[in-house]
């Protein structure tokens, strides 16, 4: 293709020239802004808890291998996901409630907060939902301990199929919390929320503790339950 010739008078290119320089200046602005926006991204998300693939890493996946080889894989596993959960802040996370409306977790935080999970398919974790969990809340009032509870009911994709034995726990339960909520498998894997969690998480929305599991003895998991509310120093109001 033939290309006619350009030519450019003094003017035109003292323009051109200035015009260069503009364009310079700008996109080296740009770029650092640009530098900055993905350092501070880069800070906060590290920050933030690092969910890890239990069903990827858990030693029930891994065939040929002794009950001490398990055992150690079981807990390099609960190291892992402590180090990756504690000291860290809890991601933006949904839940419903029971009408069905989003709320978002982080909302309901703004004190030292205790959140438990669990699904409706784990017996102890059940077990510390219905009964254990309540009655060591109404226990710690009568020692003027007081913490803001969000119970959690968390919805596997089985449950879709059964949803009406879903909703017969959800009924059974509500009534037993200030503040409960369901929350999709997908969204409690971002806080490592597994059967039978337990978190306390400060006001700033950073996780003090993270416990796993149920005590035998519903006093047992009081007295636990209490410690560690003491050691992280559980809000106490002022009373009127």
């Amino acid at each position: 293709i033939a290309r006619l010739p350009v030519q450019i008078n003094p003017a035109q290119g003292a323009a051109l020239s200035v015009s260069n320089n503009f364009d310079i200046g700008t996109m080296k602005k740009i770029v650092l802004l640009l530098a900055v926006i993905v350092l501070v991204s880069c800070k906060s998300n590290r920050e933030l808890i690092i969910p890890y693939d239990y069903a990827a890493n858990f030693p029930d996946t891994k065939n040929g291998l002794t009950q001490d080889q398990v055992n150690e894989y079981h807990r390099s596993a609960m190291n892992q996901i402590q180090s990756n959960t504690v000291g860290k802040k809890l991601p933006k996370i949904f839940i419903y409630d029971i009408n069905n409306k989003k709320v978002k977790l982080n909302k309901l935080i703004n004190q030292t907060t205790l959140i438990y999970a669990t699904d409706n398919h784990c017996a102890w974790g059940l077990v510390v939902l219905d009964n254990d969990l309540p009655n060591a809340i109404e226990k710690l009032k009568k020692d003027s301990i007081y913490i803001n509870t969000i119970a959690l009911l968390v919805k596997m994709p089985i449950d879709s199929a059964d949803s009406e034995k879903f909703m017969k726990e959800v009924n059974h339960v509500k009534s037993k919390y200030d503040q409960f909520y369901i929350v999709d498998e997908s969204e409690a894997k971002k806080f490592n929320g597994y059967n039978a969690t337990k978190l306390l998480v400060n006001k700033k929305k950073t996780v003090i503790y993270l416990g796993y599991g149920a005590n035998i003895d519903p006093d047992q998991f009081y007295e636990n339950l209490k410690s560690k509310l003491l050691l992280t120093t559980a809000q106490r109001p002022a009373r009127n």
